[in-house]
């Protein structure tokens, strides 16, 4: 089987379980595509690098058993990362550590922003900015997350966190405020 192949075509060969054989070679090149994807997605949910191990392992539990459910349209990375949202929350929600945010606010402006992080990381301080997308309200972090590293649409982004494009733009915009307000009142302006 090519290491070529397309996601949507990896995810049928996963789907035919009469092919046991490329079934798990397709799951083996889809793992090694979009496993550091979803873990990363649950860590950043969860805050907590073992709890996010196991929950990915589910998540990937998840995927091979509805693999047949997955409908072929190129957007296999929302549908793995809402699977992982899902999944994350909840055992967010069995710890009773889920507090909801609100999302009235508007979010005018978010992309006449200036790039904060990007700014930043040619400063060499990506160990602040990590520590700095943690310290934020999990649906801040997870967005940022997504949006900078992971380099989703806010479309994409909306899909995986199961929430409106506005309230992805809010949290988007929050986030970026209290990073720059951290970072500006603790290394001056740099914006």
């Amino acid at each position: 089987m090519s290491e070529q192949r397309s996601d949507d075509s990896l995810m049928k060969a996963l789907a035919a379980r009469s092919k046991p054989k490329e079934s798990k070679q397709a799951f083996r090149l889809l793992f090694d595509r979009h496993g550091g994807l979803v873990l990363g997605y649950c860590n950043r949910l969860l805050a907590d690098r073992s709890l996010a191990e196991d929950v990915a392992q589910d998540v990937w539990m998840k995927v091979i058993q509805n693999a047949e459910k997955y409908e072929a349209r190129n957007q296999l990375r929302p549908w793995l990362l809402t699977i992982a949202r899902h999944t994350s929350l909840n055992i967010l929600r069995s710890r009773k550590n889920w507090v909801e945010l609100d999302e009235t606010q508007d979010a005018a402006s978010v992309d006449a922003e200036p790039t904060l992080l990007e700014t930043l990381v040619t400063k060499d301080r990506s160990s602040e900015i990590r520590s700095a997308i943690d310290a934020l309200p999990p649906l801040q972090r997870t967005a940022i997350s997504l949006l900078t590293i992971e380099g989703l649409s806010y479309e994409d982004i909306a899909k995986a966190m199961g929430l409106g494009l506005g309230s992805v733009k809010t949290h988007i915009h929050r986030g970026r405020q209290s990073l720059i307000e951290r970072f500006g009142q603790a290394k001056g302006d740099v914006t």
